[in-house]
């Protein structure tokens, strides 16, 4: 399931020349100029995640190798052991493919590799097969484990006895767990029970369970990972809400203790202040070319380029945004905290949900009518597609919006743990926000009834119905999207708020709150270069809770990755691709073990008249039927 392939930002000045003059109108949708590539459909590149079984022993006959990753497609082919063969088809994330008995006589690693044909297409990365030797000369074989059971224990807990399942097993073999010898008992050749003790259980981590056969011949098997997981936490609902379109310096840059600025950088070299920022600020461009002429290869002084008049170097004070300013004093707020992808909300509301855009870097175009058909699924069969950029080699090329792509709601599924949207819906304003409508496996699927109208969630909340993880867009009016009322936004989210602090979920829940990208405003802090496609330019992290650290700033590195990762390790999911790295940090840094905050029920600001019309990327919103 993999987001996008690990290419650096080398294409970058490839990628200007080719996506031309993007302009100010950040994430409006506009149509392809005359100067830009035919939008053929290319195959993407595929990428591999996982091959199952990873090892096989020399002899044993013939099997199929079951291939999971993404963006695998129909006629993709296999390369194994130096030749090629058809796959067979199952889905974009899996192809199974027939290995010959004779293609396994021999010991070896052998590099396996997903490739789709043209056009586009390409070679995944490689990962590995190994073939294990049956047994040296006429002695003891070489054992190889297939599963261990139970695959995971909290750490504290009793003394147990471990099954390792696998073959090639002996009267003498011994299991070892964390590379020491276990007390085994030899019950078959293909099962084995060792001791576990409970000074192995006390620390949290990943321990290899391997087994070692003895001499004449014998030898180490491969090894299998035994999680010992940290106790239960005491938070059992995560409320992620999603906000439009501002930078951290935009909304923090004056938060006393934050990496903020106050000054910014332009493209003529100099120094200006951030001017006090206006309830309806300007919609600058924030679509992947005003992100690039912003970064400007780190300097991030191309923000005057991108929005004129200097309406990018702007920033709220805490007179203008108030509560959201007590939420930091009284929680925890991140000040490096980045939006995954250089682009607009479609990509970027699409990694809150599924660590991918598909390598979808814009927001749709040829829709013919957002409030109707959004930008997903809806809008794909009415004829819609978005620009994608082949991260291979820079190319861009066009796509339905609608992706098959695991997420984080089967994720949840699967572990059986309640989950909902709450997001407009077809025919309302802001319906293009619901990234819910992105995927077909949800919004043609049983998982449907899982996104809701947003106007539920507080009715929700209050008739104990509130899943154990939920994501909320608001209302375009209460969005902060320029021109929207930033004043009238901040309102909305503390209702939100209010109504969880006013329920006994509080004391179970941790609510994030975080903006979907910069929205074409200043930032000082250039984003770390992760891949092709990101990161993107810093946004503000809330962490409201009961159990969030009073009045910290995190410095730690976030991203959409980190909120996603801390849902994995509270609800025990197993991670989506790019979370499962070690540099991808969850979010504990900003919580404690024990419930320290108290509820700090908000005032609300009055709702303001909008003044001006509400001008969102480019299309003026006539009324407010959601408000």
């Amino acid at each position: 399931m993999a987001r996008h392939s690990p290419w650096r930002c080398s294409f970058a000045g490839t990628l200007v020349a080719l996506l031309g003059s993007l302009g100010c109108g950040g994430g409006a949708s506009i149509a392809p100029s005359s100067n830009v590539i035919t939008p053929t459909v290319l195959n993407p590149v595929p990428t591999l995640a996982s091959v199952s079984p990873g090892s096989e022993v020399a002899g044993s006959g013939a099997l199929t190798l079951t291939l999971n990753g993404a963006k695998f497609v129909f006629g993709a082919g296999v390369f194994f052991n130096g030749a090629n063969r058809t796959a067979t088809y199952v889905s974009s994330t899996q192809l199974k493919v027939a290995i010959l008995a004779s293609e396994l006589m021999t010991t070896g690693v052998f590099p396996i590799m997903v490739i789709n044909p043209a056009p586009g297409g390409g070679a995944s990365n490689a990962l590995q097969f190994t073939v294990l030797s049956n047994s040296t000369g006429n002695g003891n074989p070489v054992p190889q484990i297939t599963s261990v059971s139970p695959a995971s224990a909290v750490a504290g807990a009793s003394a147990f006895n471990l099954s390792v399942t696998g073959r090639n097993f002996v009267s003498g073999s011994v299991a070892l767990f964390n590379n020491m010898n276990g007390a085994t008992t030899y019950i078959s050749g293909t099962q084995l029970s060792v001791a576990i003790a409970a000074n192995d259980l006390t620390t949290a981590g990943n321990f290899p369970v391997s087994v070692m056969n003895p001499a004449p011949g014998g030898g180490a098997s491969n090894a299998l990972q035994f999680a010992v997981l940290s106790k239960p936490p005491a938070i059992q609902h995560i409320i992620v809400i999603v906000k439009e379109n501002h930078s951290f310096d935009n909304y923090f840059g004056q938060f006393p203790g934050a990496d903020g600025a106050t000054t910014g950088q332009t493209s003529t070299g100099t120094t200006i202040p951030l001017a006090a920022m206006s309830a309806n600020p300007a919609d600058c461009g924030h679509d992947w070319g005003a992100a690039e002429a912003d970064i400007n290869r780190g300097l991030m002084n191309g923000f005057d380029k991108t929005c004129a008049h200097l309406q990018a170097y702007v920033q709220a004070s805490s007179t203008l945004i108030p509560n959201y300013w007590a939420y930091a004093h009284t929680y925890a707020l991140a000040d490096n905290m980045f939006a995954q992808n250089r682009g607009p909300s479609f990509p970027t509301h699409a990694y809150l949900f599924s660590e991918s855009s598909n390598d979808a870097v814009a927001v749709p175009i040829n829709v013919p009518n957002v409030q109707q058909d959004g930008w997903g699924c809806d809008a794909a069969a009415a004829g819609a597609t978005v620009r994608s950029l082949n991260p291979s080699t820079g190319l861009q090329y066009y796509q339905p919006p609608c992706f098959t792509l695991p997420t984080m709601g089967e994720a949840l599924d699967a572990a059986g743990v309640t989950w909902g949207i709450y997001s407009p819906q077809p025919g309302e304003y802001a319906y293009q926000w619901n990234f819910g409508s992105y995927y077909q496996n949800l919004w043609h699927g049983a998982d449907r009834s899982k996104d809701v109208p947003v106007g539920n969630f507080c009715s929700d909340v209050a008739s104990g119905n509130l899943p154990q993880v939920t994501w909320i867009t608001p209302p375009s009016s209460a969005s902060e999207h320029p021109t929207a009322s930033i004043t009238n936004g901040e309102t909305w989210t503390v209702q939100q708020v209010n109504c969880v602090m006013n329920s006994p979920y509080w004391s179970s829940t941790l609510i994030l709150l975080t903006w979907d990208d910069w929205g074409g405003f200043y930032d000082h802090v250039a984003p770390p270069n992760v891949d092709f496609f990101g990161y993107g330019i810093r946004v503000p992290l809330l962490a409201i809770s009961p159990f969030a650290k009073s009045g910290y700033i995190g410095h730690k590195l976030y991203s959409f990755d980190s909120i996603n990762k801390t849902i994995e390790n509270i609800f025990r999911l197993p991670c989506l691709l790019t979370d499962c790295g070690f540099t991808v940090n969850d979010l504990s840094d900003l919580l404690t073990s024990a419930p320290s905050a108290p509820a700090r029920i908000l005032t609300p600001q009055p709702l303001q008249l909008q003044s001006q019309p509400r001008v969102i990327d480019g299309k003026e919103e006539t009324s407010d039927d959601d408000d």
